[in-house]
């Protein structure tokens, strides 16, 4: 289910929630070596997760640009997963080049806070993302322990979604991918992609059309895909699927929920 909220000032809000039903067919894992044939696919990708809200809605990028606070609620079966969720966050920070402190669950300064998702509740995990002219400002992470399927998986589906993939990439070999059930941990496609996203020559807010050809070729340049090839396949790379209208994130608010 997908809704729209109530704007809040110049603010934008990306909430995600993103739930792992257990219906879905198990597909085996594809190979998780890439090439340079991959560049389309891995393109696509993140043309998918990084430049969408919602699986559909064009999207400028967000990104961390501030150092994290990790915030770990101390409830339920939080306490058991809490080393397992702060490592998570930490890889991909690493990765992301941005700093992780971890502060008590009251502190002031969190800005990453990762609780249980209410028991009571709809069964899924859920990742909010707030966010201001492309600057990730927040986020809030539910975990959903009464699941058949794996808890690592959704904690690192999740976290990753609060690095700023606001979408999903079905298509391809990664942990945001609803087809890659068994996929637990993050594929060598979601780390070109985080790599990419944290990309210095990708800027946060960038218009969707002038980040989709940049990222392309960040990607390729990841790759090794010789830059001649890299040109004729990136060069004024439009975004897949749907005409783009000017997108600038202020004033915003977007919730997604399965």
């Amino acid at each position: 289910m997908i809704t729209s909220g109530t704007m809040r000032r110049h603010a934008a809000r990306a909430s995600l929630a993103v739930g792992f039903m257990c219906s879905f067919a198990t597909a085996g894992l594809a190979s998780d070596t890439l090439s340079r044939g991959s560049l389309p696919d891995v393109a696509r990708a993140f043309e998918d997760a990084a430049l969408r809200v919602n699986d559909w809605q064009p999207a400028e990028p967000v990104r961390w640009t501030r150092p994290i606070f990790l915030a770990i609620a101390d409830g339920g079966g939080m306490r058991a997963l809490a080393p397992e969720i702060e490592a998570s966050v930490r890889q991909m920070a690493a990765i992301a080049r941005i700093s992780v402190t971890r502060v008590d669950a009251n502190d002031p300064r969190r800005n990453f806070v990762v609780r249980q998702a209410d028991p009571g509740g709809r069964a899924a995990c859920r990742a909010g993302i707030y966010s201001q002219a492309g600057h990730i400002t927040s986020v809030e992470v539910e975990i959903w322990l009464g699941g058949r399927g794996s808890v690592s998986r959704c904690i690192n589906h999740e976290v990753l979604h609060g690095f700023g993939f606001r979408s999903h990439a079905h298509a391809a070999a990664s942990i945001l991918s609803y087809k890659q059930t068994r996929q637990t941990d993050l594929s060598a496609v979601d780390r070109v992609m985080l790599e990419t996203l944290y990309d210095p020559r990708l800027r946060p807010g960038m218009n969707v059309a002038s980040a989709t050809s940049t990222a392309c070729s960040v990607i390729a340049e990841k790759l090794r895909v010789p830059a001649r090839d890299a040109g004729a396949f990136c060069g004024g790379r439009e975004p897949a699927g749907r005409q783009v209208s000017a997108l600038s994130g202020r004033g915003r608010s977007r919730e997604h929920q399965q």
